[in-house]
């Protein structure tokens, strides 16, 4: 249970950063790939 906790507060942490430099470099392809990304973790997270 730990693990997943400290996971997604680096993980929370992480995406703020991605987000910040997406803002930077304004590139709709790396936000497409993160938010895939993103999508795929939270259907391995969620699975039993």
């Amino acid at each position: 249970m730990e693990v997943h906790t400290t996971a997604v507060i680096l993980d929370s942490r992480f995406t703020g950063l991605v987000q910040e430099v997406n803002s930077l470099v304004k590139s709709d392809d790396v936000v497409h790939d993160w938010n895939k990304h993103c999508g795929l973790q939270d259907l391995e997270l969620s699975s039993p």
